[in-house]
């Protein structure tokens, strides 16, 4: 392996025992002096075992210039002990104690603060490492291909026995991150490792990669220059912090929260005046901070918040209402088995948890928190693996989500037992389930799947003072019809089969096809145009979120909504946001239990007699936008939310138990 590369061969430090890792030598040729001088740190924590290998395979590099600083991370072996004696017999070795245990990534600023060397790199205190590793960094960095660069490793047993990576690979080598090389002024000036426990090593040859616009930077030897110990008992094989959670858990938190990190920066600045911020450069799972302490909050929200349209702006509006009230909130995204469970948090949603200081709850974590909302049944349909230990006092699960979204039960969305089953067995209780309208009330109540629904309405909540901000304005009169003024009328929401009428009359007669008047759907229409032979003249349509939600409705004079008849309409977000902008609506008699005196309703055939009298009619258009703001002011204020939480205590003060760890 080393001969094809151009290295030199290895052997027995001592021929009489076994091959193994501590008992290995290069044959490379004696170190020589006269280059650059760099500094390799080893963070030391309980490796008296191992330390002593680590560092006579840096001693017998070839390249002599060198300093290895041990931070001792506060270990309770004699690994200490031991660097001091053999930097008793080699200058060039150093120990440096740290006060408190604060991780290797702590540990290696430490260092960094003290080097003097002209490059900086770095050594784990249990790994091996080739005589020519170092002066191949130097060759391979002097060539400027990049400012930094990274070898290749193999994970080994104590016995030699290469194992590759965690999964079966084609090869056993891969990327050393640990063995980023490069100019310590540049580590200066970027900034140096992120204070998290792990993985920060990658974070750093990342940021790199994005200051510098390269793209990912592979090893610049495909041959291995150190041997990585593999053993049962290190961060990458246990527990939460198992190099499996790069996938789900807390490793794959910290990879999502430090490239939206990295896609924010700006690389020019960067390159010309540095990075002024120092560590923690972005928030991360408690967990991985150097005081690892067990995060408590007023309230954690779990849902889909990769699913957009109305649940996802519901969800978030909940979270905005408890930050409005001064509590401490958190989410967490519950990956599900039918969506795309490689997509990243929304970046939208990372960046408002950022901003509002909500935290992101990563699987794996072990928590506290008051009250756990879930906003969105259907994800607890399937078990979450890693699903954090969340010790509360109670849970609600807003029901915005029947069973199945319609009345013919064809279109499954959950099975309520199920979804009960996980509650319980993962949160330690299937909660108390709060319906989001009179209607999903009712529907509850006639249906045994369901527990007995919640005495309170969970209305979805939006923020009034941005959505009523607008002064609503009366564009009809009579006449104006044959003046060449028209209403225009419109609707917003996900283009969804059951989100139209089924029949093609309806459909057309719901949206007042070939009416004097413009109809505008922002959200597609591909499912309407399929139900139709030909497209109305009078109709627009945009894709969804083409445009502000908010400035598409302050363009109508009347709003529409009308699905299928067999499809469950929870709620109704969007006719709520018409109300709060000021626009009458007009809807389906089956919503008027949810909306009540809020809203206009009639069979599809009646909405154009409707529309042409809120046009001819300011009296009659302006009782209906005070009507609709008055149910919004009342019902879905964020002013409402805590006056939910504290009914929610009165029902149910029990402290619940932390449900038992999900198995990794």
């Amino acid at each position: 392996m080393f001969a094809a590369a151009g290295l030199a061969g290895v052997a027995k430090r001592d021929a009489g025992r076994p091959l193994g890792l501590d008992n290995l030598r290069g044959l490379a040729a004696a170190p020589r002096r006269g280059g650059p001088k760099v500094t390799v740190i080893m963070p030391l924590y309980n490796a008296a075992g191992t330390v002593e290998t680590a560092l006579a395979s840096l001693m017998a590099q070839t390249h002599a210039d060198l300093e290895a600083l041990c931070v001792d991370d506060a270990s309770t072996d004699d690994g200490p002990a031991r660097v001091e004696a053999f930097a008793a017999g080699d200058p060039r070795v150093r120990l440096i104690r740290q006060d408190a245990n604060a991780g290797a990534y702590a540990a290696r600023n430490r260092g960094l603060a003290e080097a003097t060397g002209a490059f900086v790199t770095v050594h784990d205190a249990d790994d091996w490492s080739h005589p020519e590793k170092i002066a191949r960094h130097l060759a391979d960095l002097r060539r400027g291909r990049a400012p930094f660069n990274i070898s290749a490793w193999v994970r080994a047993t104590p016995e030699l026995v290469f194992l590759g990576g965690w999964r079966p690979a084609a090869d056993l080598v891969e990327r050393n991150f640990s063995s980023v090389f490069l100019p310590r002024t540049l580590l200066e000036r970027l900034g140096p490792w992120d204070d998290a426990r792990l993985s920060a090593d990658r974070e750093l040859a990342c940021r790199l990669q994005r200051v510098f616009g390269l793209p990912r930077q592979a090893a610049f030897l495909a041959t291995p220059l150190a041997f990585g110990r593999s053993e049962p008992g290190s961060l990458t094989r246990t527990g939460p912090t198992h190099v499996a959670t790069m996938y789900h858990g807390l490793r794959r938190e910290y990879f999502e929260a430090s490239d939206f990190w990295h896609a924010r920066l700006d690389p020019a600045a960067l390159r010309k005046g540095g990075l002024a911020a120092r560590p923690p450069y972005f928030p991360a799972p408690p967990a991985l901070r150097p005081d690892r302490h067990a995060p408590a909050h007023d309230l954690l929200f779990i849902g889909d918040f990769n699913f957009l349209g109305g649940t996802q702006k519901s969800a978030l509006a909940m979270i905005a209402a408890a930050r409005a009230a001064g509590l401490d909130a958190a989410l967490m995204q519950y990956r599900r088995v039918d969506q795309d469970v490689t997509q990243p948090l929304n970046a939208a949603v990372r960046a408002m948890a950022w901003a509002a200081g909500v935290r992101i709850v990563a699987p794996g974590e072990r928590l506290r928190a008051t009250t756990v909302v879930v906003t969105y049944p259907p994800v607890f349909d399937t078990a979450l693996d890693r699903f954090p230990q969340v010790e509360h006092e109670r849970l609600a699960v807003a029901v915005n989500q029947m069973a199945e979204r319609d009345l013919e039960r064809t279109d499954v969305a959950y099975a309520p037992a199920r979804v009960r089953a996980n509650l319980a067995a993962l949160i330690g209780s299937e909660g108390i389930w709060a319906p989001i309208s009179a209607r999903v009330r009712a529907l509850m109540a006639a249906d045994d799947r369901y527990p007995r629904p919640f005495a309170d309405t969970w209305t979805p909540l939006l923020d009034t003072s941005r959505w009523c901000a607008r002064e609503p304005v009366w564009r009809g009169g009579a006449g104006r019809f044959e003046r060449g003024r028209r209403p225009v009328i419109g609707r917003h929401g996900r283009d969804h089969p059951l989100k139209w009428p089924r029949e093609p009359a309806s459909l057309c007669a719901a949206y007042c096809a070939g009416r004097p008047c413009d109809v505008r759907f922002l959200g597609g229409a591909v499912h309407a145009r399929a139900r139709l032979t030909a497209w109305p003249a009078n109709w627009r349509d945009e894709a969804f979120d083409a445009r502000d939600v908010a400035s598409f409705l302050a363009g109508l004079d009347v709003f529409l909504h009308y699905p299928d008849p067999r499809y469950i309409e929870e709620f109704g977000r969007a006719p709520m946001e018409a109300m709060a902008v000021g626009v009458p609506v007009i809807l389906p008699p089956e919503f008027e239990p949810t909306f009540g005196a809020a809203a206009l309703y009639a069979p599809p055939e009646g909405v154009w007699p409707l529309v042409a009298r809120l046009w001819e009619d300011r009296g009659f258009w302006e009782d209906r936008v005070a009507a609709g703001r008055a149910f919004v002011a009342e019902n879905c204020a964020y002013a409402v939310f805590p006056a939910r939480l504290a009914r929610l205590a009165a029902a149910d003060g029990a402290p619940r138990p932390m449900a038992a760890a999900a198995a990794p």
